[in-house]
């Protein structure tokens, strides 16, 4: 499995194997979380897009019989400031556009008894009420109302395979870039290839065209769902632990609302995949003197540690960034949520960690890789980079890849086996001021 990428966001051209645990190492803005997020973009968009397109037509139904519902409203309202008689009209709005009962009643046709057509029915039967209306509601206005219900019928048609996962493609993009994918200092369309089974390009003239009309899908393997990975996890920060009340989240990115529902599930997987996840939650536990947990009644998270006699609460808010991060890969270990149809992505999680976690985090990952978890990394750490490169060849790991992410040719390369240039770019500002400390110390 790989990710091919051109004209990518900061990237001119990258392909990254995604088979084991591949690194991807850089300074910062030269796309390497563009790869990490293309990646989630994808399996998301590939194996969630009946249920992307499924909350697109619930999405667009609410809307709908909103809008129509006050179109209505307000002509009946200011009909009724000037003493007119609005009695039967209310009467007909409440019974045939009646706010949520409407939408409700739709969405359960279509939903939850799957029967487009009793919800046809439903809709062409208010098409008809619409023109019982006095002329309080003036023509143009009735007509706006027909044509509303009419585009919700043809909302409901069902779409093909390729329809579906392009509308799922432009959902995702939107959520996770805001629809913005091309490279800035060119005028060249951008296209990915994910691993041959996936072809897309996204021509790069948003100042005339839609990014629907951009976004072209120009192969798609006809069992894509089944050759893909089944899931995707993309861990941006722990500070996402930190969100209160859980059930308020709409406003955060997909990929938090993804995490934040998967480390929150209640049930645990007691047949965990091997010995290799289950010493994975050993080391991490031991790390952290206790376990995460998730509080349904306050919905918050808390540390219980150890240390502290026969167990203490300690607030998630009150807990170390490290600790976090480590909670995190505790949960999704328990929760079966690493296995080799599950690609993690981890962005840059050095950020949180002292370099004595930062040691197991490495173990971990490289655990986890040799259990056939496929991973990718982002960092800018050489100090993570010696530590996975020391474990992989402890514990015998052979799918290790290195890339080096460069800001000058915007080329993601290949550096495995040459390792040392990856260092050598992401060293040299500190061994230059080490050289300057040495040589002052020494005039």
């Amino acid at each position: 499995m790989y990710i091919k990428l051109q004209n990518v966001g900061a990237i001119k051209e990258a392909t990254v194997d995604l088979t084991g645990l591949s690194v991807i190492a850089g300074k910062n803005g030269t796309g390497k979380s563009t790869i990490g997020k293309t990646v989630y973009t994808i399996i998301k968009s590939i194996q969630e897009q009946d249920k992307i397109v499924a909350k697109k037509q619930r999405d667009f139904i609410e809307w709908a019989c909103k809008n129509i519902y006050f179109q209505l409203q307000g002509f009946i309202s200011r009909a009724a400031s000037v003493q007119q008689s609005v009695n039967s009209d209310t009467e007909l709005l409440e019974s045939s556009f009646q706010y949520g009962a409407f939408e409700q009643q739709l969405t359960q046709h279509v939903f939850e008894e799957k029967d487009l057509n009793t919800a046809y029915a439903l809709i062409d039967s208010r098409i008809v009420s619409v023109d019982k209306f006095s002329e309080i509601v003036d023509d143009p206005t009735k007509s706006k109302v027909k044509e509303i219900l009419k585009s919700i019928k043809d909302k409901l048609v069902p779409i093909d395979t390729g329809t579906a996962l392009k509308e799922s493609l432009l959902f995702m993009y939107q959520n996770v870039f805001d629809g913005q994918i091309n490279n800035l200092k060119s005028h060249i369309t951008s296209e990915v290839d994910f691993s041959g089974l996936l072809k897309y390009s996204v021509s790069n003239n948003a100042d005339t065209m839609s990014f629907s009309d951009r976004l072209k899908i120009t192969y798609a393997d006809t069992q894509i769902q089944q050759k893909v990975f089944q899931d995707a996890t993309f861990i941006e920060t722990p500070l996402v632990l930190q969100i209160e009340k859980i059930r308020n989240i709409e406003a955060l990115p997909i990929y938090w609302k993804d995490l934040l529902r998967k480390v929150t599930m209640q049930s645990i997987d007691a047949t965990l995949q091997n010995d290799n996840v289950k010493e994975v939650v050993t080391d991490v536990s031991n790390a952290l003197g206790g376990s995460l947990e998730y509080n349904t009644n306050t919905r918050r998270f808390e540390f219980i540690k150890k240390d502290f006699g026969n167990g203490a609460n300690v607030s998630i808010g009150n807990a170390a960034s490290g600790e976090k991060i480590l909670g995190i890969f505790q949960r999704l270990a328990l929760k079966g949520l690493f296995g080799p149809d599950k690609i993690l992505i981890l962005d840059e999680p050095e950020n949180h960690l002292h370099p004595e976690w930062l040691a197991v985090l490495a173990e971990v990952l490289v655990k986890l890789s040799i259990a056939k978890c496929p991973i990718l990394v982002t960092s800018h750490s050489p100090d993570l980079l010696q530590a996975i490169r020391y474990y992989a060849k402890k514990h015998g790991l052979s799918q290790l890849k290195m890339y080096l992410a460069d800001s000058k040719t915007q080329v993601v390369e290949d550096k495995t086996g040459r390792e040392y240039e990856i260092f050598d770019n992401l060293s040299k500002p500190i061994n230059d001021i080490f050289k300057f400390s040495v040589e002052e110390a020494f005039a």
